[in-house]
């Protein structure tokens, strides 16, 4: 459209001419209104922050120390060692050093009456037979056996004990430090040949001196082993009654 007064063009629907001022008549418009814009979107706020998980640490296991190969020779003689110690116990908790001794005596009787036979007349069954000095009833075979009945050991201030010590040093003029035992040790001897058989008790009078195992006395005399402690204890009361007859 055109300025009725000024006579330039003007945008359509304009109510006063930009240039003059003056009114065109046209009733003024509204100016559209822009359309509402939609408000953007709230960007996605981030999580509050959060430290990552810590994963727990552990001590590494300590490696197994390596097992050092056992030495043969070692084990070997370990064992060897382990075995002599038990023997050397087994021995002293079952070995009775009078008993041995005795027993050990009597095998060394009936060897020793073997061999006799061999060179002594008296014992040769075949020498006496040749001189016609065998009985008829001494043809027969003697059979003997014996056996340990039992022991019982005396020491220090013990009445047998004091009275061998004693016997030791007044009848046999000897020294008794180092006697420290004796043990009376009952054999049962059965011999005889047929119907002739008979039983009896041998007492053995055992003393340790120096360590070993010796025999002092044997004797078939008493009942029992208290008949024979009964007899060393008397050396000693003799002693002391002779020692008050000299004060």
């Amino acid at each position: 459209m055109f300025c009725a007064k000024c006579g330039k063009q003007i945008p359509d629907g304009s109510a006063v001419c930009p240039f003059c001022g003056a009114p065109t008549g046209v009733a003024p418009q509204a100016a559209p209104q822009a359309a509402p814009q939609a408000a953007p979107a709230a960007a996605p706020q981030a999580a509050p922050f959060a430290a990552p998980p810590v994963a727990p640490v552990y001590a590494p296991a300590a490696a197994p120390k390596a097992k050092k190969p056992i030495n043969k020779l070692t084990l070997i003689i370990a064992c060897v060692a382990a075995a002599l110690v038990l023997g050397i116990v087994l021995y002293l908790i079952l070995h009775d050093g009078a008993k041995a001794v005795v027993k050990d005596y009597l095998n060394y009787q009936e060897k020793a009456e073997e061999q006799e036979s061999k060179f002594l007349v008296k014992s040769s069954e075949k020498a006496l037979k040749a001189l016609d000095l065998l009985d008829d009833d001494d043809d027969e075979d003697v059979e003997v056996s014996w056996s340990i009945k039992g022991s019982k050991s005396y020491s220090g201030k013990d009445d047998p004990f004091e009275g061998l010590c004693t016997y030791i040093e007044k009848n046999m003029k000897g020294e008794t430090k180092k006697v420290s035992k004796m043990s009376i040790v009952e054999v049962k001897v059965k011999g005889g040949s047929g119907k002739n058989k008979e039983s009896y008790s041998m007492f053995f009078t055992c003393v340790k001196i120096a360590g070993n195992w010796y025999i002092l006395d044997y004797t078939t005399s008493g009942d029992n082993i208290k008949d024979v402690a009964n007899k060393w204890e008397k050396y000693n009361s003799s002693s002391k009654k002779s020692d008050d007859d000299d004060d």
